[in-house]
């Protein structure tokens, strides 16, 4: 996807009060791409990231601080650090807060297809 569509989808998607949380720590960098391989090194729960596919944008979290306080126990995200987690993470039925002000606080950047 080009910068302009990343830019626009972040606008379109998270209300101005919830911007400031993407990236962490206030910074949006919406230019911040990975690769499948670059995602796939960080699978420990010291150092782990994960897919989440939004409206067909695949955007790339660090859940490492997430994983000892899952509700539904750290395994499951340990199962998928380093992968694409949308089948599962939408199977699960998460509620619309999840969405709005948790994958916001950990995104980091987009997956490069």
């Amino acid at each position: 996807m080009k910068d302009i569509t990343q830019s626009y989808y972040i606008k379109q998607k998270y209300r101005k009060t919830d911007i400031h949380l993407l990236g962490g720590n206030g910074i949006i960098n919406v230019n911040r791409y990975y690769t499948m391989e670059e995602v796939s090194k960080h699978t420990s729960a010291n150092d782990g990231w994960i897919i989440i596919s939004k409206d067909g944008v695949k955007c790339v979290f660090n859940v490492t601080e997430w994983i000892p306080n899952h509700p539904g126990g750290s395994q499951i995200l340990k199962d998928h650090l380093g992968k694409d987690a949308t089948d599962d993470f939408e199977a699960i039925g998460h509620s619309q807060v999840v969405y709005d002000t948790l994958l916001p606080k950990y995104f980091i950047g987009f997956l490069r297809e």
